[in-house]
């Protein structure tokens, strides 16, 4: 393969990806996007780079979107300029890292490429994985930047692990920055020593000698510091969310099924959705899960057994299922989600990359191209549904209706659009389906509030409040309402009950100024909390505001 046919293969995966998410761009804020960005003061302000890092478990993509937040001033594009971006480096480095596993893989079987498959199977796998529509929710939602940016550290990570397997020391350092960076994107970079260890005994040369030295020097170091900060992770996991969470062996009997499922979302990316329906194992007997589990050991089985013969298989199925370890383990509110894909779909387009040089004659580039094509075009129709939330939402309750998110979502994107009497019904639904979450008493309360329906509304606010009693903003929702029916002394009740649950929550403290200012005529009063909200945030617009009181 030449070099010039080379630099072209290499650039046509980062055009694709370029072409397939130009859709993206357009993208609104959706759901978390309002709290990991809109609503996360920590990456207001550049320039008090300590607040950034510190505002987040996950420091690297707090500074991604601080940067964003300073060039675009707040707007969707910037952050969608940015992952598509990164989206486009990925492919680039998939293509790099499948180059270099296929030749590793011909000189550890002794059996040389032809020019058709060392061209075609790292184009392959690039060109699929900068197209495939399965990782749109990972590319085009700002909040999906985590799996985007952990998965660029992770694979420039691998690359220059392979280099220090030539006896280029140095990259050593290189390989473990970029692997504390990857930590720093999101925890499954984790999983990048047992990478490492693999890509050791599988795909590195039989010249690189002192493989047993390495796994005592490196590997073994390396995994009980993973296993010790794993360790604290699961803790802090479990101290924190632990209430909420699942009992762990029927979501581990469960994510047998998921793991299939999010293969054959990669193989035929049909019936998408920002939620998916997910029916737990209840028991242990359930037939359907132990047969996942079966097929899961039996083809990991195969792949290990075909670890000599056929390295770069074994490698990708490696990747997938150690990229879903750590998303499959912990109990998460959502049993699958599209994002958590993204990194391990690098493993899956290794295997057709490995099935590229597997065939028997050289793989047409024209079935290349018409795969590589149908799935943009999926993209592209993808990203489309994402760009308008009500459709988004509107798409995942028709495809999961038994499923409170998607109508409680649907319900904030009406009434965010001004269509209160369309998202009353969606409320209404999400609480049939769990009636114990409190947020959708709270905006069911706002909307009814909207529509004038003050009893009904009170009677939502009331509802969340039992649920949440400690909960600042309800009582702020509270307080609205009972400004609106000239309520005042229960308006006041309730803002102070919420400075006292949060004190650096500056929306009561300007309601309640604003309350002594033009209700109670305390001006001192209302001077000491607009001081005080200044001090917490100053220059956002509601303290400004404050300054005529």
């Amino acid at each position: 393969m030449t070099r010039a046919r080379t630099r072209w293969f290499a650039a046509a995966a980062p055009a694709l990806a370029l072409a397939a998410y130009a859709g993206a761009l357009d993208h609104p804020f959706v759901f978390d996007d309002q709290r990991a960005i809109v609503g996360n003061p920590s990456i207001h302000a550049l320039g008090e780079l300590r607040w950034v890092l510190s505002g987040s478990r996950r420091p690297l993509v707090n500074l991604s979107y601080a940067i964003d937040w300073a060039i675009g001033g707040g707007r969707p594009l910037a952050f969608h300029v940015t992952s598509v971006l990164l989206h486009a480096l990925n492919a680039l480095l998939v293509f790099a890292l499948a180059r270099r596993i296929a030749r590793d893989a011909a000189e550890r079987t002794a059996r040389p490429l032809d020019e058709d498959q060392l061209a075609w199977a790292p184009l392959a796998a690039a060109a699929l994985f900068a197209v495939h529509p399965a990782l749109t929710e990972a590319v085009g939602y700002a909040s999906g930047r985590a799996g985007v940016l952990a998965t660029t550290c992770v694979l420039a990570s691998v690359l220059a692990w392979r280099r220090a397997l030539d006896g280029r020391r140095r990259f050593i350092a290189v390989a473990l920055a970029l692997f504390a960076l990857g930590l720093a994107s999101k925890e499954t970079a984790a999983m990048l020593p047992f990478v490492y260890l693999a890509y050791d005994r599988w795909l590195a040369p039989d010249g690189a000698g002192g493989a047993r030295r390495r796994l005592v020097r490196f590997h073994a170091p390396l995994f009980a510091l993973c296993a010790a900060a794993g360790a604290l992770r699961v803790a802090s996991y479990l101290r924190l969310e632990g209430g909420a969470a699942r009992p762990l062996w029927p979501h581990l009997l469960t994510q047998l099924g998921v793991v299939w499922r999010y293969a054959l979302l990669l193989a035929a990316p049909i019936s998408q959705s920002i939620v998916h329906a997910v029916a737990p194992v209840t028991s242990p007997l359930d037939g359907r899960a132990w047969l996942c589990g079966a097929a899961l050991l039996a083809f990991s089985a195969f792949a290990f057994a075909r670890r000599r013969r056929a390295p770069m298989l074994a490698f990708g199925w490696a990747w997938f299922l150690l990229f879903l370890a750590p998303v499959s383990l912990v109990p998460l509110v959502e049993s699958m989600a599209e994002h958590r894909v993204y990194e391990p779909s690098v493993g899956a387009f290794l295997l057709a990359g490995a099935l590229v040089i597997a065939a028997r004659r050289p793989v047409p580039a024209r079935l290349v191209a018409a795969a590589t094509a149908v799935l943009a075009l999926a993209s592209v129709m993808r990203n489309r549904v994402w760009a308008d939330p009500i459709a988004l939402w509107q798409d995942a309750a028709d495809k999961a209706p038994a499923v409170w998110a998607p109508h409680y979502a649907l319900g904030d994107a009406l009434r965010s659009a001004g269509d209160c009497r369309g998202a009353v019904p969606e409320y209404r639904r999400a609480i049939a389906l769990l009636a114990a979450e409190p947020r959708a008493h709270t905006n069911l309360g706002i909307c009814l509030a909207q529509l004038g329906l003050l009893d009904e509304a009170r009677g939502a606010l009331d509802d969340s409040l039992s649920l949440a009693p400690d909960d600042a903003a309800v009582h702020v929702d509270v307080a609205v309402l009972e400004l609106g029916r000239a309520r005042h002394d229960e308006a006041r009740a309730h803002l102070e009950k919420a400075i006292d649950l949060a004190p650096d929550y500056v929306k009561p403290k300007i309601y309640l100024a604003r309350l002594f200012a033009r209700v109670y005529h305390d001006q001192p009063a209302a001077r000491r909390l607009c001081s005080d909200a200044r001090r917490i945030a100053a220059g956002a617009g509601d303290v400004a505001g404050c300054e005529e009181l």
